[in-house]
């Protein structure tokens, strides 16, 4: 949870095991908090600009976070303002979801696909290769049985010749 100063004022113990900080070392911080990895810093802070101006997406912003150790991970952030009895805004509450499975097994999906093409393609070229062949192969088969007919009907007259004669 963010106050109106937008300072952290509360954090679950599997967020803090999430991105690898005690609740000690969160509470009390403001942006950029250390889980913001110093390149996304500028990415973070328009997102949370579109959350201050009441532009968040329903359904949530896809955001790298960093753990303690340095290590990046892909998460999906929830924001919901919290109101007072007065309907105005008092903090920020957020959900924040580890999303670097679903990230991986979309990665593998995408590869899987472009495999998939890649081995259509393939397949489709080697088909047509092999219809053009057989094509070639058609195409001398009947030139080959106009030939042989037309030899055929050369002896037959010939035959017929010798026999007439």
């Amino acid at each position: 949870m963010l106050n109106l100063d937008g300072k952290q004022t509360e954090v679950n113990p599997a967020f803090c095991a999430m991105v690898g900080w005690s609740e000690s070392e969160l509470i009390g911080t403001k942006a950029p908090f250390a889980y913001w990895p110093p390149e996304d810093v500028e990415a973070i802070t328009v997102a949370m600009a579109q959350v201050l101006e009441g532009k968040a997406p329903t359904d949530g912003f896809e955001l790298r976070f960093c753990r303690s150790n340095g290590e990046r991970f892909d998460v999906l952030v929830l924001i919901t303002a919290l109101r007072d009895s007065f309907d105005n805004v008092s903090g920020w509450l957020s959900s924040i979801t580890d999303i670097t499975g679903r990230k991986k097994a979309e990665a593998a999906l995408r590869k899987s696909h472009e495999e998939l093409e890649r081995r259509v393609a393939e397949r489709t070229a080697d088909l047509w290769t092999a219809n053009s062949r057989l094509q070639s192969e058609i195409a001398e088969r009947r030139r080959l049985e106009h030939e042989l007919l037309d030899i055929t009907e050369k002896d037959r007259r010939r035959i017929g010749l010798d026999l007439h004669d």
